[in-house]
């Protein structure tokens, strides 16, 4: 089978009803007559109605990127983003996630000589990037971590360092005091994974299955990725308190996820109770194979 790496340029919707998905391919205008370069390891970030892409690399020359491109999801038009003042050095790899209605975080990645542990905020609004003055346990430079939110709290989780390791450990920035927490070890080392917030309708607690309530149970769920031994298909999830992580792949409905890392994953929520229902996950490979489309139903 040729691996040869082959990057793509175009956007495909992906519909999900009633546990069926429906793909079709979205055509852009372009807002200046410029598109956006085909690249891996970008971000995609969704503040309102609109898709930022930040960053990324073009793997056949090797070129890094620093710019950002915004998708008008109504309008279907492409721009780039002209950004006032200085932007974060190139990068791919990286860990950016959705601070507020307005701002996204970014967290390290792959830098054109070695793993990056900057932090960087862009305001959608202003269109500038501020490099914060964070405090407490920085965590070290990574690649192919993940970053997402939970409360007021920014999670980052495992990824590969400078000496190739693959990372065990959470990070976790308090939002307000922009300052980092003492690491902590998640005993499930992970790179190139997935990391998808959820609110569940019920809550999964000690392997077990109990009523979340009115509110549901808050989380994070972990697919796949390399573990530095093997490439995995395990299912794991991160209560809000960050206190405990749990392997619920036995709780999923259906046949297990295909192992992967690279991949991709949304949360699905139900329209009426605005609960998690199930996690899109698309793309990604394995030892053997390119990976397409999974869907993973929760109970």
């Amino acid at each position: 089978m040729d691996r040869t790496a082959k990057v793509y340029d175009e956007v495909v919707k992906c519909t999900v009803s009633s546990g069926t998905t429906t793909w079709e391919k979205v055509t852009l205008s372009m807002e200046s007559g410029e598109g956006c370069l085909s690249r891996t390891g970008c971000s995609c970030t969704l503040i309102g109605k609109e898709m930022y892409i930040f960053a990324g690399q073009e793997p056949s020359s090797g070129t890094l990127f620093n710019d950002i491109f915004k998708v008008d999801l109504e309008t279907k038009t492409l721009k780039r983003v002209s950004v006032n003042g200085g932007s974060p050095p190139p990068r791919h790899s990286h860990g950016c996630v959705l601070l507020n209605d307005k701002c996204m975080f970014v967290f390290g990645g792959a830098g054109r000589d070695a793993p990056l542990n900057d932090s960087w905020i862009f305001d959608s609004e202003t269109c500038c990037w501020t490099y914060p003055a964070v405090t407490g346990a920085i965590p070290r430079a990574r690649e192919m971590h993940t970053a997402a939110k939970v409360g007021g709290k920014v999670v980052v989780l495992g990824g590969r360092d400078a000496g190739g390791r693959v990372l065990q450990e959470m990070n976790v920035l308090d939002i307000e005091k922009l300052e980092w927490e003492k690491p902590r070890n998640t005993g499930h080392p992970r790179c190139a994974h997935t990391c998808v917030p959820v609110k569940l309708a019920e809550s999964l607690v000690a392997g077990t299955v109990e009523q979340g309530g009115e509110e549901g149970q808050r989380g994070l769920v972990i697919l796949g990725g390399f573990s530095g031994a093997q490439v995995e298909n395990s299912v794991l999830f991160i209560t809000q308190d960050l206190s405990s992580v749990l392997d619920v792949t036995d709780q999923v409905s259906g046949a297990p996820p295909a192992a992967s890392f690279a991949h991709a994953s949304v949360p699905v929520a139900n329209e009426a109770t605005g609960c998690t229902e199930a996690i899109l996950s698309f793309g990604g490979i394995n030892l053997s194979e390119d990976c397409g489309e999974t869907l993973l139903s929760f109970f």
